[in-house]
């Protein structure tokens, strides 16, 4: 797991303000500049805008959402962009989105620079309370892993460009229609393909498969909340141990590229296997053996069609 010191955000925001060059675009035939925080918003934006737009994406590769800090080079590029596209995720007007809590302090200046910020979980739940997963005011904000949440987010993408780049509408509305579809092709392949397991429990390292495992009848078994940096104490392991020995689970899942300890741990005591289930938190890093067996695109479409296979595996599904 990748983390940076935290920065102090105030404090960029301030040297952004002394550096920032002029933020509207030059040149109107000039790719729509877009920004997003991480890259499930990076993929939807670059599927549905196509070549009309060009995407910078805050978080990294191998960067902990949860932890990242923003560079000044990151929120000068924020500041040029005509668009800032965020998950979000909260109840609670004003409060800081969980994943990224640094676009609290961004938002002023995005309004005072005439960008439009787009908070993608409050345009999925679309006054639908029931859309989203909550521990208290905190919105689990994975809604990307459900494939029919993430179309709805498609939506919502070409909504925002269309009103940004109006002159393209019909790109923009195709793409989207098209990409949608493709969502709905992926909602079929889950709903087949888990319908009939013969075990329906799963151990996740953190809360990032909530919403899935809703729409497709599974029960989701967290060892950690939202946080991938919450202590687990003995006790909550010891019960978990039951957990796994009671029902005959055979495998845990954790996040590739990221050794958990607490996964280790229950699989050392249990006898289960650890296998890879991916958050697509951020852009997707592969190892150098998963590359040489696995030539896919390396895109959203291709590790959900991973992760349903995982799934199926694990589950004894036919």
């Amino acid at each position: 797991m990748f983390k940076r010191p935290r920065a102090a955000t105030s404090l960029l925001l301030a040297l952004c303000g002394l550096l920032l060059a002029p933020c509207t675009q030059a040149d109107a035939a000039a790719p729509l500049k877009i920004s997003v925080s991480l890259y499930p918003l990076a993929h939807l934006v670059g599927q549905v805008g196509g070549a009309w737009v060009e995407v910078h994406t805050v978080i990294p590769a191998g960067a902990e959402p949860h932890e990242y800090e923003p560079t000044p080079r990151d929120i000068i590029r924020v500041l040029q962009s005509r668009v800032f596209f965020f998950q979000g995720g909260t109840l609670t007007q004003g409060a800081a989105p969980p994943l990224e809590p640094w676009v609290k302090k961004l938002l002023p200046n995005l309004k005072e620079n005439g960008i439009t910020a787009v908070d993608m979980a409050s345009l999925t739940r679309n006054g639908d309370a029931s859309a989203f997963i909550a521990e208290g005011d905190v919105v689990n904000p994975h809604m990307w892993l459900d494939p029919v949440l993430y179309a709805i987010q498609a939506a919502a993408v070409a909504n925002a460009l269309i009103e940004a780049d109006p002159s393209n509408r019909a790109v923009y509305e195709k793409n989207a229609r098209e990409y949608v579809d493709r969502l709905k092709n992926l909602d079929d392949e889950y709903c087949r393909g888990l319908k009939t397991c013969a075990m329906r429990d799963i151990v996740v390292s953190h809360d990032f498969f909530a919403y899935p495992a809703r729409r497709y009848g599974l029960k989701n078994h967290p060892v950690r909340g939202l946080s991938t940096d919450e202590e687990v104490s003995p006790k909550k392991l010891a019960e978990f141990i039951g957990l796994i020995n009671k029902n005959g689970i055979k495998f845990l899942f954790r996040e590739p590229l990221q050794r958990d300890k607490d996964i280790e741990t229950l699989a050392h005591e249990t006898g289960a296997q650890a296998l890879d289930l991916n958050s697509l938190e951020s852009p997707i890093r592969r190892t150098d053996e998963a590359r040489k067996n696995n030539s896919a695109q390396d895109d959203y479409l291709s590790v959900m069609n991973e992760n349903l296979a995982t799934l199926k595996r694990a589950l004894k599904c036919k």
